[in-house]
């Protein structure tokens, strides 16, 4: 077992996904754009929705009136820096041997959801403004 403190030269981050079971994870290969500031240790990654899915809703106006909204085909998702508690570690097999790495930090990915606030803003303002 080797311990590994500076061999990345880089620092390393654990994404937890609180909010996501561990049998359905989110397709990170599949990501558009990612934007991360390095000093507050904040990430952001826009993942496509699948809209061919039979759970996507493709229909033009609902009973609700949600065919007047932005469609979504895409999630953000964005990071909350999360306390450290304990001391955790990255692990590699290579040559035989364990490679032991420190975390630095760790942060949660979780859906952004300001374009629930977007659209609610925009639709009361169209609706003021008839009266």
């Amino acid at each position: 077992v080797y311990v590994c403190n500076d061999l990345i030269g880089a620092q390393l981050c654990l994404l937890s996904h609180p909010l996501r079971p561990p049998w359905r994870p989110y397709d990170y290969h599949k990501a558009k754009n990612m934007r991360f500031k390095q000093q507050a240790k904040r990430m952001e990654v826009d993942i496509p929705l699948d809209t061919e899915s039979v759970n996507y809703n493709r229909e033009d106006e609902g009973a609700d009136g949600a065919g007047s909204y932005k469609r979504v085909n895409q999630i953000t998702l964005r990071s909350n820096l999360t306390e450290a508690r304990t001391a955790l570690a990255m692990g590699h097999i290579q040559d035989g041997k364990l490679l032991l790495a420190p975390l630095d930090y760790c942060v949660q990915m979780r859906p952004n959801l300001a374009y629930l606030n977007v659209s609610k803003k925009g639709k009361e303002g169209e609706e003021g403004g008839e009266e």
